[in-house]
């Protein structure tokens, strides 16, 4: 029967690291006790000082007989209502107010919210294009809206949508983000 003495030297060595390891690892945690126990102790000992103290001045207040001082007015300058300040509350008290109701804002509370998802904003027109076929590979449909500023330079900015719902317009993003296109926002 053979054996392989080449890897017999080997296996004290890692035996005896895990011993020294174990060892070491033992010391360690047994410092973070004594560290903890000294932090600790030391705190509740500044804790007993500073409300220790109280406790004692506490008591001699209680002792003492206490004087009352004049109140002052706090805002001398500022004179206290007079009824005649609230009078728009009996005025108020018997009315009725009538309101219309307006047909656009009604309208408006019918309507769904529909949200656009823009996935670049570029200077040159051609990597605005670049996006879009980018996307276009992808199964889904983006348009290049153009922008003019003020100072005359022109934004191409690349938009996808109008989504019903904001779960289909992130459904989108996610898998827009998973084929490497990042930084789609959605309004």
């Amino acid at each position: 029967m053979s054996r392989d003495f080449a890897h017999t030297q080997r296996n004290r060595k890692t035996k005896r690291n895990q011993k020294n390891h174990s060892k070491q690892s033992n010391l360690n945690i047994f410092k973070w006790i004594i560290s903890g126990l000294v932090l600790g102790f030391g705190l509740a000992f500044l804790l007993y000082l500073q409300y220790g103290s109280h406790s004692e001045s506490h008591d001699q207040k209680i002792k003492q007989p206490s004087i009352k001082q004049p109140t002052t007015q706090k805002y001398p300058a500022v004179k206290p209502p007079s009824k005649s300040d609230y009078e728009f509350w009996e005025l108020l008290k018997n009315k009725e107010v009538q309101v219309t109701q307006d047909k656009t804002h009604h309208n408006e509370a019918n309507t769904t919210k529909s949200y656009v998802m823009q996935c670049g904003s570029f200077k040159k027109e051609e990597m605005a294009q670049s996006l879009k076929a980018r996307i276009a590979l992808m199964g889904f449909s983006a348009s290049i809206h153009q922008t003019k500023e003020k100072d005359g330079y022109a934004w191409n900015r690349v938009v996808l949508g109008p989504y019903k719902s904001k779960r289909k317009a992130e459904s989108n993003r996610h898998r827009l983000e998973d084929n490497g296109i990042n930084g789609c926002q959605i309004w």
